[in-house]
């Protein structure tokens, strides 16, 4: 029993070593050139620690099950496409050594860590303590950044700030999914156990700590997302009944806001405020752009990795539809669309029916980094994304055969009782 628990343990502190690998690559970033050098060994060994430790503890069945699943298949799918594409890609063999190294970035960076990363957590019991430790990691995420770094009070009002001064080893986008997670983990925590009035604290505390440093990233995308997500729990009767816990919390943070916050100079309000001019954004115009692309190649083919890069001297198009229409052409939207139908509606089910917390917060973090891929970055920096599209898929079928078997018991019952 112990055993098996240690197992569990070792297999949900190494995803994290992956899922927050910018922690490890901070350190050896600050403690030695030569040690930084290494972190791609550590990426390697902390598989190889997930392989080893984990390997029996899984069923077979569970893995097909996980490998079938639409989701999984249209990703799948797209990894096969985009070796076909790159190869008829008109741009392949001017620009041949930056799309093998994207295409080989995908299967190493996305499509590995999507396979793997979620089976080392197959069952409820190890995805509570995954989610469970989002908190304590995201302190230690923090606590790591700033005694690392020298972060300036500019931060507030120039978001590009926080990459300078991590010298490119995380980024304000990087940040902002990392603790839009953690804020979702916290507050998940903070109203669906029965908490002491100390824990309370503390859940409170971290949930607004977060949340500021989530506005100091000044990510617009994961922000919305986020309240989204929170949004959408409110879909749940009892979380209706938490009201004035929320609404405590809300009044806490306006008042920490008004407070301590200039908003004259924080550059999420002042990127908001730019949504009044949303023809002026560039952002605005790929959707025309991948249009006319998806439409001269007679909505049919793609131009391949970072064709629309090629194609518009955009570096991407700032949505992973959009670049999955531009570069995959027919293939890719219909892969990617499968992924989120699929997606989408075990979201909804979740959060509607599903009981438990930990589920709740995955399929709440899926809705965070879902949107976040809509509006930022390019398809190789979702890697968050994809990795928590295959928890949702496990974390749904799990919920979906527990439903299938209290169904049946509750059927045998009455016919028990009929009898």
């Amino acid at each position: 029993m112990l055993y098996s628990v240690y197992k569990q343990d070792v297999g949900v502190f190494a995803c994290f070593s992956i899922l927050f690998f910018s922690i490890a690559v901070t350190l050896f970033h600050a403690i030695s050139p030569a040690l930084f050098s290494l972190n791609a060994v550590f990426h390697v060994g902390a598989f190889l620690v997930l392989l080893v430790w984990q390997f029996n503890y899984y069923s077979w069945k569970t893995v097909l099950r996980f490998i079938t699943n639409p989701v999984i298949l249209s990703i799948l799918s797209i990894s096969v496409v985009i070796y076909l594409y790159n190869g008829y890609s008109p741009y392949y063999y001017t620009y041949k050594t930056i799309i093998d190294t994207n295409q080989l970035n995908f299967y190493t960076k996305v499509l590995f860590p999507l396979l793997i990363l979620p089976m080392m957590v197959p069952d409820s019991f190890s995805r509570r303590s995954l989610m469970a430790n989002v908190p304590l990691w995201g302190v230690i995420y923090l606590g790591t950044f700033l005694t690392s770094f020298t972060v300036s009070s500019n931060v507030l009002s120039d978001r590009m700030l926080l990459s300078e001064a991590s010298e490119g080893i995380t980024s304000s986008i990087t940040l902002s999914r990392t603790f839009a997670v953690a804020v979702i983990a916290s507050f998940i925590t903070l109203i669906s156990k029965k908490n002491s009035g100390f824990d309370k604290i503390i859940y409170s505390g971290l949930t607004l700590l977060f949340l500021a440093i989530l506005l100091i990233a000044g990510q617009r995308g994961t922000f919305i997302g986020l309240a989204i997500a929170l949004m959408l729990l409110m879909i749940r009767e009892e979380w209706r009944h938490h009201s004035f816990t929320i609404l405590f919390l809300v009044v806490i943070g306006i008042l920490f806001a008004v407070t301590f916050i200039d908003f004259g100079k924080l550059e999420m309000f002042q990127r908001f405020v730019q949504f009044q001019n949303i023809e002026s954004f560039e952002r605005y115009h790929d959707f025309f752009k991948t249009w006319n692309i998806f439409k001269d190649n007679n909505y049919f083919w793609g131009l391949g990795t970072l064709g629309y890069h090629f194609k518009t001297g955009r570096p991407y198009p700032h949505n992973i539809v959009l670049e999955h229409i531009s570069d995959y052409g027919l293939a890719g939207l219909v892969c990617i669309s499968v992924l989120l139908f699929f997606c989408i509606k075990y979201v909804v089910k979740i959060i509607k029916y599903s009981n438990d917390g930990a589920s709740l917060a995955i399929a709440c973090s899926w809705v965070v980094l879902c949107f976040s891929a809509m509006v930022s970055s390019s398809l190789l920096n979702h890697q968050l994304f994809y990795t928590f599209s295959g928890l949702l898929v496990l974390t749904y079928q799990d919920f979906k055969s527990s439903l299938e078997e209290q169904e049946y018991k509750e059927a045998l019952f009455e016919s028990q009782q009929n009898n």
